[in-house]
């Protein structure tokens, strides 16, 4: 019976994750990478939360959340880690 409820949730996970990547565009920012499964959330100002710390239910909320206010963008796995973590003295520019 938990098995079947982790599995539902992280079902419901991967389609919200799925939607938020069609909405956003479907492709890196940066290289252009269609891939959606390369695909990774990038802040390009410091967020007022923590993903690391924060559930997947909510993350994913977070993240549309931000998305809507400008601070998120698509990235691959490599211009994620290329770009680091941005500093509230200097955002990284689109």
């Amino acid at each position: 019976m938990v098995v079947n409820r982790q599995r539902a949730g992280r079902r419901q996970y991967e389609i919200k994750r799925a939607l938020l990547i069609l909405l956003m565009g479907s492709k890196c920012k940066y290289c252009n990478e269609r891939r959606p499964w390369k695909l990774e959330f990038h802040h390009t100002k410091k967020a007022g939360w923590s993903p690391t710390k924060t559930s997947r239910r909510k993350r994913i909320h977070m993240y549309l959340c931000d998305y809507a206010k400008g601070i998120c963008v698509l990235a691959c796995g490599t211009c994620n880690k290329k770009k680091g973590q941005p500093t509230d003295k200097e955002p990284i520019p689109f």
